[in-house]
């Protein structure tokens, strides 16, 4: 979904859904994470979630408006970020994980031992060059 305003990068919203058979699909009311959400009300954009061996979820994105979630100290446009929420549905903080190189399209993978592997692509042509970035996260369970 994007909105009308075009002072900037256009709006997306996190939301839920339902399925008995993953067939039909029905949108639940209300935002989780973006503008009209009751907390999280910074754009969230190309979402990767990761279910924690603790049962909790953490979603990790692109904040492609990382001003409205009071993120002040950042490169370019966008930050990649996370949330986690120990229901899948009430999300109460978002965390700047990258700042720097314009990052976008963070995707996170368990590996065996139970770390995980971060890696995103980069935006920045002039300066840092576009391409894939890959890192350990150094947690299994960030806070």
């Amino acid at each position: 979904m994007a909105s009308a305003d075009q002072s900037g990068p256009p709006d997306n919203w996190l939301r839920s859904a339902t399925s008995s058979d993953l067939l039909q699909w029905d949108v639940e009311p209300g935002v989780l994470i973006g503008p009209g959400a009751a907390i999280l009300i910074a754009s969230a954009r190309e979402v990767d979630p990761v279910l924690r061996n603790d049962g909790c979820l953490t979603l990790f994105y692109q904040l492609n408006k990382p001003e409205d979630a009071g993120i002040t100290d950042f490169e370019g446009v966008a930050v990649v970020g996370y949330s986690t929420s120990n229901d899948g549905l009430s999300f109460t903080e978002q965390f700047p994980l990258i700042t720097t190189r314009d990052p976008a399209g963070p995707d996170v993978l368990t590996m065996p031992d139970g770390s995980w592997l971060f890696y995103h692509d980069s935006t920045d042509p002039d300066d840092y060059g576009n391409g894939i970035r890959v890192g350990r996260l150094t947690t299994t369970s960030p806070e």
